[in-house]
């Protein structure tokens, strides 16, 4: 099922860029010689692998986070149970 679904985003992310590669190709033919609309999807391109990269960052700083605050719970929950064990609570 998950591979399934990977594979449907994949295909349709890779069918995106094609499509609009080739409409950037066939305006870089119809347009002037310095290929402004080439150009412009280089910098998407560029700019879409940097939001890829800050969004992958984000989601492992996220996760250690989480994790972090896990074992603070277990610590917290190791420490209270010392405590009663000790006759302290």
């Amino acid at each position: 099922e998950d591979l399934l679904l990977i594979s449907a985003c994949l295909g349709t992310l890779w069918g995106f860029i094609m499509y609009f590669f080739t409409i950037a190709l066939k305006g870089a033919l119809d347009s002037d010689e310095r290929h402004t609309l080439l150009w412009a999807y280089f910098w998407i391109g560029i700019s879409f692998f940097f939001f890829v990269g800050a969004s992958v960052v984000t989601g492992q700083m996220q996760r250690e986070s989480q994790e972090a605050a896990a074992n603070y719970v277990e610590q917290l929950k190791s420490q209270v149970q010392a405590a009663k064990d000790a006759g302290f609570i």
